[in-house]
């Protein structure tokens, strides 16, 4: 029997793996689950933050040196209005962090995984095996597999993405919710792009950006909200929890991949589920949000009729607005580029207290997809991946250590998913996408942070440190089973 496994091969999983294998003197029994036939280039970019990075050296600082050596160092911001003006150009802090890297540090969200996937040991990590089912025991966890194939482990933790079958099969608490804002993004070489820069276009209905993760690798996203898309001919088909995604490019994504499809999405029934008829009801919910969810990750068609590629809706909803990004857009392989609507968990539906139950907790979108307002959704997963290995060190490999992960995690998460609501939707200026104004954790982090600058949410995220999991352990008097 492991002690721990992991569904989900993305930086959520794979860096929850590398803390937890380092949290005892003798290492836990880990290893790591995911539906894809191989670890392939994928997604397309992140930024690194020093929280990101704090939670990596707890981890390991050779793993913490080795992802800073996989980043791009930025020297220059410009904002631009949509037709290309230029309103304002910075320059960044040209120092780097005690980390080695700039305060932002953007990077490929391949080259994480793979660094991280580097990191553990052979073996650990089990491709082709699609999570199906799961049932809770009293000292256990049975995991099935479509391919037949099942796992037992001491604790399950779901980092499956943002339409987390885990979560469905333990919380059951719907779907996440649709923003309002689809999203296209992807990857392309460049050599005649400025170095260096981050480029941001804003100041009316849609944003874009683009900026390096290498000196030859660039990323682009274009958003728009849904009304964007019904203007030039496009339509959003809605349901329960809004417009659905619509996935357009490569679906084969890993599990908890927010880039590409912001997870795996489809629900299965748990097993857990007994053949008693007072259990029809819940029975039918579920299979309704399986359909939901499968519709989230395999496309409700934004316009099915008109059959464009996500390459070409973009160039469409994106029209007359600056000439670089229609280039840019061009310039892609059409069949790389992803298109997906953007999903959150409110900072309310954190009220609760926790995002597990019994010895199943959850890291990384699967617990709180965010908006990517300031790239937090990679350093939060990083940060849940040490709190999470920390309470299993202190606490053992017990439901309690994850109930008490999940206590520590949540207010910061909540703040953080409140402040980044409110920041995204700065964004879009002339038409934003619609705002749960009435949230009340929304409206205590928009009261903490309006009004002050900036650079005071940024230094309370920044300021995170971790003690090293090893130091930790050393001290620790005794064990726990």
């Amino acid at each position: 029997m492991l002690d721990v496994a992991i569904v989900g091969a993305g930086p959520a999983g794979l860096s929850a793996a590398a803390a937890l294998l380092q949290c005892r003197s003798k290492p836990l029994r880990v290893e790591v689950f995911d539906h894809i036939p191989r670890l392939e280039a994928c997604g397309a970019g992140l930024a690194m933050r020093s929280n990101g990075f704090a939670a990596l050296d707890a981890i390991d600082s050779k793993l913490c040196q080795s992802i800073a050596k996989l980043t791009c160092s930025l020297h220059t911001g410009v904002m631009r209005s949509l037709d290309g003006k230029v309103l304002s150009s910075s320059k960044m802090a040209s120092g780097k962090t005690k980390y080695g890297v700039s305060e932002q540090a953007p990077m490929g969200w391949s080259e994480l995984r793979d660094g991280l996937a580097d990191h553990l040991s052979a073996g650990a990590i089990h491709l082709n095996k699609r999570f199906s089912q799961l049932q809770q025991h009293d000292d256990h966890v049975q995991l099935l597999f479509t391919d037949g194939t099942s796992a037992e482990a001491k604790i399950v933790v779901g980092a499956d993405g943002c339409f987390s079958k885990i979560r469905q099969q333990t919380l059951g608490d719907g779907l996440p919710d649709f923003t309002g804002t689809v999203i296209w993004r992807a990857r392309l070489s460049s050599s005649d792009l400025p170095k260096g820069e981050s480029h941001f276009f804003l100041q009316g209905s849609m944003i874009a950006t683009f900026y390096p993760i290498s000196s030859d690798q660039y990323v682009w996203t274009v958003g728009a909200p849904v009304s964007c898309l019904e203007e030039v001919g496009l339509s959003a088909k809605t349901g329960p929890t809004g417009p659905k995604a619509d996935v357009k490019g490569k679906l084969d994504a890993p599990e908890g991949n927010r880039g590409d499809a912001q997870g795996d999405g489809q629900v299965a029934k748990s097993v857990a589920a007994k053949a008693d008829p007072a259990d029809s009801q819940q029975e039918t919910k579920d299979k309704a949000v399986a359909t939901q969810a499968e519709q989230a990750q395999n496309g409700s068609s934004l316009s099915k009729a008109a059959d464009l590629s996500a390459s070409e809706r973009c160039r469409k909803v994106w029209g007359n607005n600056a000439e670089i990004i229609k280039d840019i857009i061009d310039a892609t392989d059409e069949s790389t580029v992803l298109e997906h609507n953007m999903h959150v968990r409110h900072p309310d539906s954190l009220s609760q207290g926790f995002w597990g139950t019994g010895r199943v907790t959850l890291v990384g979108d699967a617990a709180h997809p965010m908006r990517p307002a300031s790239g937090q959704g990679v350093n939060q997963a990083l940060e849940d991946a040490v709190e999470l290995a920390q309470a299993i060190q202190e606490g053992g490999l017990m439901q309690g250590s994850l109930r008490a992960y999940e206590a520590s995690r949540i207010p910061r998460v909540q703040q953080i998913l409140a402040a980044e609501m409110a920041s995204g939707l700065k964004a879009y200026a002339n038409r934003p996408p619609e705002l749960p104004a009435d949230l009340a954790a929304f409206k205590h982090a928009k009261a903490r942070w309006e009004g002050t600058d900036n650079g005071a949410y940024e230094k309370w995220i920044m300021q995170k440190e971790f003690a090293p999991l090893k130091a930790q352990e050393a001290q620790m008097v005794g064990g726990h089973a």
